[in-house]
């Protein structure tokens, strides 16, 4: 079973990228996956969901790969001893966490199968149709269509963590098990808050990592 961890991002966050790649192939050295990695040119942020779905479908049609892991470049791993396999069974064919608004594709793991090929073109061709401003949506459009797909939603603490304190409006919510951060868990995701504040936050977990 060969993974690989990817990740994409625009010249815009290339500060960012600074920050935690390094952190990333830590993680995938770790537990022998391959990492890929892929700056573009500055493109329209909704744009990049959809590009995330053109790469996966790039390492499958080249056989580089039977999963990927897909992750945005706002997380960190602040437990790189957690295989993204504890995550996976051999019943679904892809995998992904909810969160207080619903699912988030900023992290999510699918693999190379029949099912994947029909689901990934599915998601491209909802580029532009209304409503479809990225690839979350489309997902989201997916599951209700198909609400038997072997799209498996994960429980928590799993691979999409975030520290709701950052947001006002949800700062109720403290357990792990409804997907807030705690220490141990395998990655903690900082997406909705400003560039300064994931920079400052990215720079002390990594430096708290082992």
């Amino acid at each position: 079973m060969r993974i690989a961890l990817q990740t994409i991002y625009t010249q815009s966050w290339k500060h960012i990228a600074d920050i935690v790649l390094r952190n990333f192939w830590e993680y995938a050295d770790r537990h022998g996956y391959r990492f890929v990695v892929k700056e573009l040119d500055n493109i329209e942020p909704l744009n990049l969901g959809y590009k995330k779905i053109e790469e996966i479908q790039h390492l499958f049609k080249e056989k580089i790969c039977d999963i990927v892991f897909q992750v945005d470049l706002d997380i960190v791993f602040t437990n790189k001893n957690i295989p993204i396999e504890r995550f996976i069974d051999e019943y679904h064919d892809a995998f992904i966490t909810n969160t207080v608004n619903g699912i988030n594709c900023g992290a999510f793991v699918i693999k190379d199968t029949g099912w994947s090929y029909d689901f990934l073109n599915w998601l491209m061709k909802q580029k532009g149709k209304e409503g479809m401003y990225c690839e979350q949506d489309a997902w989201v459009a997916y599951m209700k269509e198909y609400p038997k797909s072997p799209i498996k939603i994960v429980g928590h603490p799993s691979f999409n963590s975030f520290n709701y304190s950052l947001y006002p409006e949800h700062s109720h919510i403290t357990k792990r098990e409804d997907g807030n951060w705690h220490e141990g868990d395998l990655l903690l995701h900082l997406p909705g808050i400003s560039m300064e504040q994931r920079e400052k936050i990215l720079k002390e977990k990594i430096w708290n990592t082992k």
